[in-house]
């Protein structure tokens, strides 16, 4: 018996395999290629989950793009956010996926698929989505925020497998201060099950050419996270001399079509 699906589809496989938010610019592994024309991170990643998750709607324009509307004070609460009325930073953040051009290539099914856009088409209050009961003069004139994404960037939960998570999962993610940890989790999930060594993991996410020392602090970070991980996603970090081997197993909080 399937689980039953949670209720958010908040990535995709190749999202999450591929370098796209590990501060890279261009990259190939054997699960695709990246080029982006500047570095996006885990910030930008998490901020994509945490609109799916509070999203209060969801749809296509008659273009075709798939976009989302949310509260911003409900995002910036769900990544921690101490203001929740910083409006300027994350509309910041947005500006950097618009921005953004990304050209990425994978393959599925023998299948090659080809992306070069931006992440975003546009953002901002939308007149067609208004709250209830505001007074007028109030931020936003009382209309939800609205992220409208690319035609490219909609294809992608198209033709790729999507990736469904439950809101605790998605919070435990971004509860986590590390970027290189949030990157493994992420990469962890595009897959059924996982037995890699971490440096194999550190290779595929952007990490091959880092001193010794830089792999080491990257190590730490793992192994610091070590009880957070099982206990959160069901990741385990076994660690035999200098060697770190992770091993993962889908639970009921990811499905993940095959």
């Amino acid at each position: 018996m399937k689980p039953k699906l949670p209720k958010k589809p908040v990535s995709t496989v190749h999202q999450q395999r591929l370098p796209l938010f590990c501060k890279k610019t261009k990259f190939e592994t054997i699960f695709g290629n990246i080029e982006l024309s500047k570095e996006l991170n885990q910030t930008h990643k998490d901020i994509l989950d945490a609109m799916t998750t509070c999203s209060i709607k969801k749809g296509k324009t008659l273009e075709g793009r798939m976009f989302i509307v949310f509260e911003i004070r409900e995002v910036l609460k769900f990544l921690g956010h101490k203001k929740i009325t910083n409006h300027k930073w994350l509309s910041q953040k947005l500006d950097d996926m618009m921005s953004t051009i990304i050209k990425l290539q994978y393959t599925k099914n023998d299948r090659i698929y080809k992306i070069h856009s931006n992440i975003i088409n546009k953002f901002g209050y939308s007149e067609k989505f208004k709250k209830e009961n505001i007074k007028e003069g109030t931020f936003g004139e009382g209309c939800y925020y609205v992220v409208v994404f690319s035609e490219e960037f909609t294809k992608l939960y198209e033709h790729d497998t999507v990736i469904y998570l439950d809101k605790q999962t998605i919070k435990a993610i971004v509860d986590v201060s590390s970027d290189f940890v949030k990157s493994v989790i992420r990469f962890c999930m595009s897959h059924q099950q996982c037995n890699m060594k971490l440096e194999d993991i550190m290779y595929y996410l952007g990490y091959e050419n880092i001193s010794e020392r830089h792999k080491q602090r990257l190590k730490a970070e793992i192994l610091k996270y070590k009880n957070y991980l099982e206990e959160n996603f069901n990741i385990i970090v076994k660690q035999e001399k200098n060697q770190i081997t992770i091993f993962y197993k889908s639970n009921l909080s990811v499905f993940l079509p095959e």
